[in-house]
């Protein structure tokens, strides 16, 4: 808390800076002043909790003060010090709400009691004050939502709600259902948004304070938030329609100029009040429409005139291209293709929000399809975002180009690296099989419709991780369990032969000393010494 002793003795000030319990109050800075005028920079600057004030002094004077602090609305808690008792000054003490008044020779224990009791008032009048404030606030704020719902839900078709929602706006401003009326969409891009470090409610409650500055006061109109719409925000205007741009454009500016942002202003038709739907399609269509590319040097405002036909891109055109590049593992070719998209971009020198939208649904349908392949979530892949909007509210081409070539690579890169994963964990999965079936005749074809992939699939993957084709494994594995039953059992040649997969005794012996270079017997006889007890 701060305090401020106001007295032209010094001596005065001193002890009053000297008798105070400052610490045990909660009051850590004080300040002086000789002068009523002079109290008064130091009260407008620092804004005291307490103030200690003579009633007579020079300049300006006790009453004088009193009466300023009063006017301006101050609410600090004010103790008169005065060497007079005069019942005069006491009462105009009173009449400008001091809070008590302590006579001189000022006495230790009087004044510490009456700082305590004006501290302890000054801390429950502010609590008073913040709940009337928030309780003011969140009234505010429910009339806020309330007429959000209202007019949100006017943009729509007519529906059987909308004659009691007609009653209700036109009880609250006097607007019937045939008065001429006029939608504008302000869309919100993602660079305004990124300004507020997605505080959207402050960014919300930051622009509609300036919108409705210029449109309720003037009573000509309404901002609301479209809560269809996370960036669209709604100015409603039914006066003065033939010089509502004008107003738009003082709007753009008091934005621009306060908030250091540029919105895009897309203008609907004028209509009855009862037809707003119509309004609010035409200017989305406007919104729409426009071409976004190059509005710099010009306003952000847009009207049906303004509406071009460029040529539409759409991402799932070049689907099967980008699929072959992305499953192949060629991500130069998967980069060429985006950059042969965006040279018709270029081409066309049109890029609309409509564009926009196209690209980024297309985008998902397209990511959530490779991811799905390889087991992961959509919500779990997190898309590369670049701000590609410029501070005048137009696209940066080249930005753009960034981002939707890094969100490529980054799906890419998730894509192949579990794949991989996934394909290791596959043959591992066929290897064990195989060694655990190794006595039984498999066959290639065994294996494909076991694990769902195709032979040649197999074949291929099965060499690149362990460096040998299928039927070499195979041979391997049963020649090694041959070898293990010559060594340490002695069971007959024909026994072990069927042991190992082999219904052919002959065949088994052929394969046995194309492995070994020993016939099965000479490989027995050559470990018998070595190993001499048998199973």
């Amino acid at each position: 808390m701060k305090a401020i002793i106001i007295d032209d003795e010094a001596h005065v000030r001193e002890a009053v800076q000297l008798l105070a319990r400052w610490k045990q109050l909660g009051i850590d800075s004080i300040f002086e002043a000789g002068d009523g005028e002079e109290a008064m920079e130091l009260i407008i600057k620092h804004r005291p909790e307490i103030i200690i004030t003579d009633m007579m002094m020079p300049k300006k004077d006790g009453v004088a003060l009193l009466q300023w602090i009063q006017e301006q609305g101050f609410k600090s808690k004010i103790i008169v010090i005065s060497g007079f008792d005069d019942y005069q000054l006491m009462r105009t003490a009173i009449h400008y709400s001091s809070y008590d008044y302590i006579l001189k020779p000022i006495d230790e224990k009087i004044l510490n009691q009456t700082l305590g009791n004006a501290v302890n008032d000054w801390h429950q009048d502010e609590h008073e004050r913040k709940i009337k404030l928030k309780n003011s606030m969140d009234l505010n704020e429910a009339k806020h939502i309330y007429l959000d719902h209202l007019f949100t839900h006017l943009l729509g078709e007519s529906s059987s709600n909308h004659s009691y929602m007609y009653k209700k706006v036109n009880e609250e401003f006097k607007l019937d259902s045939q008065t001429e009326c006029q939608a504008v969409i302000v869309y919100l891009n993602t660079r305004a948004k990124e300004k507020y470090h997605g505080n959207m409610d402050l960014f919300y409650f930051s622009l509609l304070n300036i919108f409705n500055e210029y449109l309720r006061k003037n009573d000509i109109g309404i901002a609301f938030r479209n809560l269809n719409k996370e960036s669209e925000i709604i100015l409603l205007v039914w006066k003065n329609l033939d010089r509502f741009e004008d107003v738009i454009k003082k709007i753009y500016r008091a934005v621009l100029d306060t908030l250091k942002l540029s919105c895009i202003f897309a203008m609907g038709t004028s209509v009855e009040f009862s037809n707003l739907h119509r309004s609010y399609k035409a200017a989305l269509h406007v919104l729409n429409k426009v071409n976004l590319i190059r509005i710099n040097g010009m306003l952000p405002i847009f009207n049906e005139n303004d509406v071009s036909a460029g040529k539409i891109i759409h991402l799932l055109d070049y689907s099967k291209e980008i699929g072959l590049a992305m499953y192949s593992g060629n991500e130069k070719h998967m980069l060429d293709i985006l950059n042969e998209i965006f040279t018709t971009l270029e081409t066309n020198q049109h890029l609309s929000l409509e564009q926009l939208e196209i690209w980024e649904r297309e985008y998902q349908i397209l990511k959530n399809q490779w991811l799905d392949e390889i087991e992961i979530k959509s919500s779990d892949f997190r898309d590369e975002r670049i701000i590609f909007w410029d501070e005048r509210g137009s696209i940066a081409i080249e930005k753009f180009k960034e981002e939707k070539r890094k969100q490529f690579i980054a799906l890419f890169s998730v894509y192949h690296k579990e794949k991989v994963k996934k394909e290791s964990n596959i043959i591992y999965e066929i290897k064990q099989f195989l060694e655990n079936n190794y006595q039984t005749d498999i066959k290639l074809h065994h294996i494909s419709e076991r694990f769902f992939l195709s032979r040649e699939y197999i074949s291929r993957k099965f060499k690149q991780e362990y460096n040998e084709n299928i039927t070499d494994y195979m041979v391997k594995i049963r020649m090694d369990k041959a070898k293990e039953l010559l060594t340490y059992s002695n069971l007959p040649i024909r026994e072990i032969a069927s042991l190992v997969g082999y219904q052919d005794e002959k065949y088994f012996s052929k394969v046995f000393k194309k492995y070994t270079g020993f016939t099965p017997n000479d490989y027995r006889k050559s470990k018998i010494i070595k190993n001499p007890l048998k199973l």
